[in-house]
């Protein structure tokens, strides 16, 4: 008997010491909530924000600052890193996407205006430094001040104060600091060294970053940029203010643009080798309503073995550009220069005159002829413009509701419509009345990027025209959590590329139409051009070209991100393409009835149809019908004609039975 009690109090003693020395919930370790979208964990010191990288599992949970924090390696506890704090990269990276989603960071963290201050960085060979070392697709960082940060690097690829790569969504932060690369480093911007991708974002940023490569001499170093080294994905509303300097492809704002960059400007000065631009220092992908004011200078002790077409390029504006420039502008006088390779030149003078932006299509807060997103404001005749997002400027009007899914935000008119991007964009938001957008021409989408949830509850967007030749749609791109419902798009005039409801959709598309016209070049769809989400009960009319993948209803549709499905689908669009030589006596040309290419997954493409034309194939998958055939319930197997579609057989296409009600 005395055995048997001694063998239990061994055992409780056992269990209670277990209790003791068993770590605590994670949760118990920040300042509060759950880690979840709707109670992300509160952080309010340094200690909390390291927890953040801690495990692969507190990667991808959901944060908020709740006080400033101070990463100063001079108070004890904390130290100088040689890494980023925050999601790192043990490796070379050749696609910042693959083989990282284990140690990048995959959730959110909301600013909420509190500041990440001295942060100190000295990596020796780095891949992805800075407070993130890479940002995936996922990823959401928002309303973050930082200030003081200083990372030295040398050997290193993708560096910024932010984040070496991002993937994700970048929104509303402010940066200030300096980086100093001291070897062959590649790919360091301000904000962040890459911006990869599709789904990356990088909006409504201020950086005011010294880049600090003049010790560089080696061919290879560069892509420096006040606000990216590089960019694939969306740079818009966005302001640089530090100097950048360096090796090759060094821009005010873009060290090399490969994607689409918009409404931003640059101010500080700029010196490189090869290939440097008051913005950019190269581009292949497109500039739309941009300047630079800066000082632009060549120094050739800088680079080693520049390519020819990088040798001696400078542009006040744009070094080297290899895709369209459309409304930018430098001033020739403060930048030295009245030579780029892309933009327009203008004195001081005409750079503080509001009229030629008017004129060139820039949207203004005064006027209404070129959209009504009044993205710019001047004080005419004392300054250049500025960007109303940055500005704290209101433009006197709010939308009514609250933007939640019981109290969503509600649009009335052309002027609501405008007033999306000024709201938080992941909220909902509902159209209370058809909207007529014929007085309007816009040189880019009436809602760039959004990532929330529209319902259109039966109404109809009408008589918007695109013009300048660049990608467009009501849409630029709409992200994962993107929802977009029972709304038409009528009359769309885009001159350019993408899809009369969006250009590039990742999200859902449920119960919509467009009709109008797409002329112009690159991919094209009637509806979206490109899609990665899933595009359900919808169709498309009117006419659409390209001159490399064209489809009726889509351009492209692709897994690729785990997405890109179709159902129930279907086009009468008219689809014309003269495909593109691509080189070595090759022609690229991808045309289909419903979709232009969707590689060799057909199954992406269920219960879908399109109207047969003798000169369109049916390579992106869908089934051809005749007129008659298209007017013919029977013909849609699987469809809902009690509930979603409806139709007069013999007498007209099918049409979605909330347009009957209207």
């Amino acid at each position: 008997m005395k055995e048997i009690l001694t063998r239990t109090t061994v055992i409780v003693l056992c269990w209670l010491l277990a209790i003791v020395i068993l770590p605590r919930p994670v949760s118990a370790e920040f300042a509060g909530g759950a880690g979840t979208i709707e109670d992300p964990y509160q952080i309010r010191d340094w200690r909390q924000l390291l927890l953040v990288g801690a495990d692969q599992l507190s990667l991808g949970k959901h944060y908020v600052l709740v006080d400033d924090i101070d990463l100063d390696p001079n108070v004890p506890g904390r130290e100088v890193y040689s890494r980023a704090p925050i999601g790192s990269i043990t490796r070379p990276t050749g696609l910042p996407n693959s083989g990282y989603e284990d140690t990048a960071f995959t959730g959110t963290l909301d600013g909420n205006g509190h500041a990440i201050r001295n942060l100190r960085v000295e990596s020796r060979c780095g891949y992805g430094v800075g407070l993130f070392g890479m940002l995936t697709n996922s990823a959401r960082i928002s309303n973050l001040r930082i200030e003081g940060f200083r990372i030295v690097v040398e050997d290193s690829s993708y560096v910024g104060l932010l984040a070496g790569i991002n993937s994700g969504w970048v929104n509303g932060c402010r940066a200030e600091g300096q980086i100093v690369c001291t070897g062959t480093s590649c790919q360091v911007g301000g904000l962040v060294g890459d911006n990869s991708g599709h789904l990356a974002v990088v909006r409504a940023c201020m950086v005011s970053c010294g880049v600090d490569g003049r010790s560089l001499i080696v061919g290879k170093s560069g892509y420096f940029g006040g606000v990216a080294g590089t960019n694939g994905g969306i740079i818009s509303t966005c302001v640089s203010r530090g100097q950048i300097a360096g090796a090759r492809l060094i821009g005010g704002l873009i060290g090399n643009n490969g994607g689409l960059v918009m409404d931003s400007f640059a101010t500080g000065g700029v010196r490189g080798g090869a290939a440097v631009g008051g913005l950019a220092g190269w581009t292949n992908g497109s500039i739309r309503c941009c300047y630079s004011t800066g000082r632009v200078e060549l120094d050739p002790s800088y680079v080693g073995a520049p390519t020819s077409m990088e040798y001696s390029a400078l542009g006040g504006l744009v070094g080297v550009s290899q895709g369209p420039v459309l409304a930018s502008f430098w001033d020739m006088t403060t930048s030295g220069t009245e030579a780029s390779s892309g933009g327009t030149g203008l004195t001081s003078e005409q750079m503080i005159d509001m009229s030629v932006y008017v004129a060139a299509g820039w949207d203004f807060i005064a006027e209404s002829q070129n959209g009504t997103s009044d993205s710019w404001f001047q004080q005419e005749g004392h300054e250049y413009p500025q960007l109303v997002l940055l500005s704290g400027s209101s433009r006197g009007k709010t939308l009514s509701g609250r933007g939640t899914k019981e109290d969503p935000y509600r649009i009335a008119s052309a002027q609501d419509l405008g007033l999306i991007n000024h709201c938080d964009l992941t909220a909902t938001f509902q159209l209370t009345g058809d909207i007529d957008l014929s007085d309007c021409q816009w040189l880019s989408s009436p809602i760039v990027v959004f990532d929330g949830t529209l319902e259109g509850s039966g109404h109809v967007v009408a008589d918007y025209h695109m013009k300048g030749g660049l990608i467009g749609g009501l849409f630029t791109l709409l992200g994962r959590n993107a929802r977009v419902i029972r709304i038409g798009v009528d009359g769309f005039h885009i001159e350019g590329s993408g899809g009369g409801l969006a250009d590039t959709n990742f999200g859902g598309i449920q119960q919509c139409f467009a009709k109008g016209i797409i002329a112009g070049n690159g991919t094209s769809g009637g509806l979206v051009g490109l899609n990665y989400g899933e595009i359900r009960d919808c169709y498309s009319q009117g006419d659409v070209s390209g001159d490399m993948t064209v489809g009726g209803a889509v351009g492209i549709t692709s897994n690729g991100y785990g997405g890109g499905r179709c159902l129930n689908l279907y086009s009468t669009a008219s689809v014309t393409g003269e495909g593109k030589d691509v080189g070595g006596g090759r022609v690229y040309k991808r045309i289909g009835g419903l979709i232009g290419d969707c590689g060799v997954d057909k199954g992406l493409v269920e219960g879908s149809f399109y109207l047969f034309q003798p000169d369109v194939g049916e390579v992106g998958g869908g089934e051809p019908l005749t007129d008659d055939e298209m007017k013919q319930p029977a013909s849609f197997i699987g469809w809902d004609f009690e509930n979603t579609w409806c139709i007069e057989a013999g007498k007209g296409y099918p049409i979605l039975r909330w347009q009957r009600a209207h």
